[in-house]
């Protein structure tokens, strides 16, 4: 990165700017902070609607004779569970399925933030009028991602289609807010600044 010597008579422009800019995000900062909270407050709202519609609805059934209800709460290996010719009817077959479903969505979360901060960062951000890599390069690098992780994306839905399990959806939800927590913790530490001891 180059260095730019700045004379005096702009230093004290420059220095007025940032303060003009520095309000401006500051305002912008608050306006996004509200705006999320008030985003979270709307579907904290919109789970407990469709909790009380749940059970309102499903408060009469007989749990015992909902086949529907209980293959969706069914935990472990089934005779009935078939993904794709393969059998999960023994722990072993059940446990390496949730290993790769732990695996799969970890590595496709940590992929995904890195993908989506460098393409709203670099690709698609205004400001960036030009980055170290040629055009067909930065091509290659967005169409492979999506067409590497159409993949895993399709067997899992497939997975939810067929087994309509809520195991199966548990791992993959789980090892994505580790992960994205990780990842989460490490921006935000960036972002505070370090404070003087």
């Amino acid at each position: 990165m180059k260095k730019t010597r700045i004379e005096p008579e702009q230093s004290e422009q420059s220095t007025s700017n940032e303060n003009v800019l520095n309000d401006d995000s500051r305002k912008t900062y608050m306006l996004l902070k509200a705006d999320v909270w008030v985003a979270v407050i709307l579907e904290l709202l919109l789970l407990l609607f469709f909790v009380i519609f749940l059970v309102m609805f499903i408060r009469k059934t007989n749990f015992a004779e909902n086949d529907t209800l209980k293959n969706f709460l069914h935990f472990g290996p089934s005779k009935n569970m078939n993904v794709w010719g393969a059998q999960l009817n023994t722990w072993s077959r059940w446990t390496a399925l949730m290993i790769f479903l732990i695996v799969s969505d970890s590595l496709g979360t940590y992929t995904f933030k890195v993908y989506s901060n460098w393409y709203s960062n670099v690709i698609a951000n205004p400001k960036v009028h030009s980055f170290d890599m040629s055009k067909s390069e930065a091509l290659l690098i967005i169409n492979l991602f999506k067409i590497v992780t159409w993949i895993p994306s399709i067997f899992r839905f497939f997975l939810t289609i067929v087994s309509r399990q809520l195991q199966f959806l548990l791992p993959g939800f789980i090892a994505r807010r580790v992960v994205n927590n990780i990842i989460d913790v490490r921006y935000i530490n960036d972002m505070i600044p370090a404070k003087l001891v």
